[in-house]
């Protein structure tokens, strides 16, 4: 599983960068968790998410947006705080990107 930015598309990378750095500069240290994910490491994610042990949802195999390098997780290190709407907001204007509350540590465009 994957943790740098290089590994998403490579039209949306300089969004991701934009996004991490704004983030970074209003929360403090981010943290990106994951990237790209093979198939396997979807399968494994998955498994635990419906065995109860993940801390967020996670896609099922072959529906997961990071399988398809257009989705990337990040938390704030400090406290684990998730985005606030003036970073979403950024995210979402420069190109429509998605994020929601419900998984408030992923961040996507639609393929």
């Amino acid at each position: 599983m994957g943790r740098s930015l290089s590994e998403l598309q490579p039209w949306l990378i300089p969004y991701a960068e934009a996004l991490v750095r704004a983030a970074d500069q209003y929360y403090g240290p981010v943290s990106i968790n994951s990237v790209y994910r093979s198939r396997r490491d979807q399968e494994i994610l998955y498994d635990r998410y419906r065995r109860g042990i993940a801390q967020y949802p996670v896609a099922p195999p072959g529906q997961s947006l990071h399988e398809y390098r257009v989705a990337f997780d990040f938390n704030v290190k400090q406290g684990g705080r998730s985005p606030e709407q003036a970073i979403v907001g950024s995210w979402w204007r420069w190109m429509g990107g998605k994020w929601s509350e419900r998984d408030p540590v992923h961040f996507w465009v639609d393929p």
